[in-house]
């Protein structure tokens, strides 16, 4: 799994991707990637509650940045056929100047590749869909790691009293129980939320 997590990240050349330098395999495998410093999504979240009045505001916008990016990234790996699998806030990390990477590509996998056997369960409890608690593996597909974003942009709007009202219902739509009733990917859900905070 350490070599598999650092064979995907190397498959992502995407500035919301962390890269890796260099992998060796064999008896003591080890890869080398880029040193991110910055702070989680969770401590961002969290550090938000700290904030009073103008600050609020501001710091809820860029929050909402902060899964736009998230979403644009999770986007281009669907768009190459591989899922994450484990998206939560912990997992996303704000670099010092704004950027932002997803990290912890250990669960990730093809969308048409080898998978685990069924009832399975991988991943981290409040943010896996339905069908990965419940250990359905063949269901796993682009629309897993969607449920996760809609979860994630949940918690940035319950931050807000005022959250717009279509945001509210993308939220809703990414976590949707049913895999058919949510976004297609990533991709799709970054740009409704893109359309929704320009009116």
């Amino acid at each position: 799994r350490f070599v598999a997590e650092a064979r995907t990240a190397s498959r992502l050349e995407h500035p919301g991707v962390v890269p890796v330098h260099e992998l060796a395999e064999g008896d003591a495998p080890w890869y080398s990637m880029k040193l991110v410093r910055g702070q989680t999504l969770a401590e961002l979240i969290q550090a938000f509650h700290e904030r009073r009045g103008g600050e609020r505001a501001v710091a809820w916008h860029r929050l909402l940045e902060v899964f736009l990016a998230v979403a644009r990234a999770l986007g281009f790996a669907h768009a190459r056929g591989l899922m994450h699998r484990d998206i939560k806030p912990a997992n996303i990390v704000v670099g010092d100047f704004g950027e932002t990477v997803v990290l912890d590509w250990g669960l990730a996998r093809p969308v048409a590749g080898p998978a685990e056997p069924e009832g399975t369960v991988m991943g981290t409890p409040g943010y896996m869909p339905p069908e990965q608690a419940e250990g359905r593996v063949a269901a796993h597909d682009a629309r897993s790691d969607v449920y996760a974003l809609g979860v994630i942009l949940y918690e940035i709007l319950v931050l807000e009293r005022t959250a717009p009202r279509p945001l509210r219902a993308i939220a809703r739509k990414a976590r949707a129980k049913r895999p058919e009733d949510r976004y297609a990917d990533s991709g799709a859900l970054g740009e409704d939320v893109e359309r929704a905070l320009s009116h």
